[in-house]
């Protein structure tokens, strides 16, 4: 039994109401203030009982009808809710093994590929034997010990038939090139041309 305070600001007490459970049906004694604010189950295990059965899946207020989207990488299909196919996220990747492999450089293995080549061995020296051996920013020739050909235009994102352009190749002495790379690399915002 509850006390509550009268219209008079007298104590009065409250007697409870006769309500059925929500869930199991029986016959529950609840406070008006309860009802009021909107008690309906007899205890928490039938509360928790009705949510877990008729608060999931489709039946849930909340649930949104999942998209199926191709996985740009593994051609696999994967689920997503609508709100996140927003301008912000924009979801093509099924998993984070999937989004790293797009964010790496596609044409890595190319790459690779074209520096084995016999056409690039053939191209390298030709470059060498024009720069008479020499680094072309510190001037050390042979005896200042491994050369490197150096694309002056960034090769991931120049086309394939300017890789072979003579004119935009140099002889660099490891040293030299290093520092270029370091200073002017591709992921540096202040990159400027170096020759």
């Amino acid at each position: 039994m509850a006390i509550k305070r009268n219209s008079l600001g007298r104590f009065v007490k409250v007697e409870k109401i006769k309500r059925k459970c929500f869930y199991c049906q029986k016959a529950c004694l609840f406070y008006p203030s309860e009802i009021k604010r909107g008690r309906r189950f007899c205890s928490d295990y039938c509360a928790s009982k009705w949510f877990s059965e008729y608060h999931r899946g489709k039946i849930h207020h909340r649930y949104k009808q999942k998209i199926r989207i191709k996985c740009q990488i593994c051609k696999k299909y994967f689920y997503v809710i609508p709100g996140r196919l927003n301008k912000k996220y924009k979801v093509k990747y099924c998993s984070n093994k999937c989004k790293g492999l797009a964010m790496r450089d596609p044409t890595k293995n190319e790459r690779d590929q074209f520096y084995l080549t016999n056409e690039w061995i053939k191209l390298r020296k030709k470059v060498y034997k024009r720069d008479n051996y020499r680094c072309q920013i510190c001037g050390n020739g042979k005896e200042s010990g491994k050369r490197v050909a150096h694309h002056l235009d960034e090769i991931s994102k120049s086309e394939k038939q300017d890789w072979i352009n003579v004119d935009r190749i140099i002889t660099l002495c490891i040293r030299c090139h290093n520092k270029i790379h370091d200073k002017f690399g591709a992921n540096n915002p202040r990159r400027k041309k170096v020759i």
